[in-house]
């Protein structure tokens, strides 16, 4: 069974500081690269006009995308009051705040959400 760490990756798609989109991109390379055996890496991205490619063609070796149904703006209200749209479960890794939050029961038990910041 492999299991997969995704990470948010919204500085690619839309960069506020050009710090934090570099910070972003290297550490979703290098958890790309040092990932464990029976581990992957994924993206998650918020939907965006021109989301068509650039964070599977800068960062190397994502097993996959997530894309949200709700552009950057949308994705972060939604996140913060709770509501996942269907990303809020597994591992997850946020180098910025922009993180899904789920509540942590039973239910969510396995989850985890790290967040790094970078200064």
């Amino acid at each position: 069974m492999t299991a997969r760490l995704r990470i948010v990756l919204d500085q690619v798609v839309s960069p506020t500081d050009p710090d934090l989109a570099a910070a972003s991109l290297n550490l979703a390379s290098g958890l790309v690269a040092s990932a464990p055996s029976g581990c992957d890496v994924g993206g998650m991205l918020p939907a965006s006009r021109n989301a068509k490619g650039p964070a599977i063609s800068t960062v190397d070796g994502l097993a996959d995308v997530w894309r949200a149904p709700v552009p950057n703006r949308e994705l972060a209200r939604a996140w913060r009051w709770g509501v996942s749209l269907g990303a809020g479960q597994g591992m997850i890794h946020s180098p910025t705040l922009l993180a899904p939050l789920v509540r942590h029961d039973r239910v969510h038990d396995h989850d985890q959400t790290v967040v790094t910041l970078w200064s």
